[in-house]
């Protein structure tokens, strides 16, 4: 299980960390046009944590903007707005919670479900087919952090299957990223928790013992 303690910090807190690490996962690919296509998918997924914004000036500019901003300023893609400035300061507005929302499977939590929805609404198209196939890595990425070591990419799309009632599917033949490359990606920050929490110890230990 990876704990809080365990992450890195996220540059918009709003989005979540599964919009980040889909954000990191389109960074690994080579093609660039392939990387346009996800980033644009990656864009439509954003618009279900920007529920409340729809009216305002430059609103997709302004998410593009913030995907800039979680990539580090790291993501090549052909993007229809010029470059944010890196210090620039940029937030999305504070979402409302109020309202109970329960979701199917804990471990991929509302965000995940809500692009699951946002899947469902857009049109037929490569643009939709790239935001589901980020759904699903994400999906088989959030399964091995809080499950197993190994998951069978028929159990993804299953779980896929009941979250989208039976509305969306993956291309036939398409394969999702191996599992060792998403444990290779885990243990620095394992390793990163582990080394901070020794010095923790080690600093409470001279403590008691003065």
């Amino acid at each position: 299980m990876e704990y809080n303690t365990q992450r890195e910090k996220l540059e918009i807190t709003e989005y979540g960390r599964y919009v980040r690490q889909m954000v990191d996962f389109i960074k690994t690919m080579p093609d660039k046009t392939t990387r346009t296509k996800a980033a644009n998918a990656i864009v439509h997924a954003m618009m279900t944590v920007q529920t409340g914004s729809r009216d305002m000036t430059d609103y997709k500019r302004k998410l593009w903007d913030h995907l800039m901003l979680i990539s580090n300023f790291e993501l090549d893609v052909d993007s229809p707005y010029p470059l944010p400035e890196p210090d620039k300061k940029m937030s999305p507005e504070i979402l409302n919670y109020s309202v109970p929302y329960e979701v199917r499977f804990r471990f991929y939590g509302r965000y995940v479900e809500k692009m699951v929805k946002k899947a469902v609404e857009m049109a037929d198209g490569e643009e939709k087919n790239e935001l589901v196939r980020l759904i699903a890595n994400t999906m088989k990425k959030l399964y091995l952090t809080w499950n197993k070591d190994s998951v069978k990419d028929e159990l993804i799309i299953e779980q896929l299957n009941i979250l989208s009632q039976g509305k969306l599917a993956l291309d036939p033949g398409y394969v999702l990223q191996d599992t060792t490359e998403f444990m290779k990606n885990n243990k620095p920050q394992q390793k990163q928790w582990s080394q901070q929490n020794k010095k923790k110890n080690r600093k409470n230990n001279y403590r008691k013992n003065k």
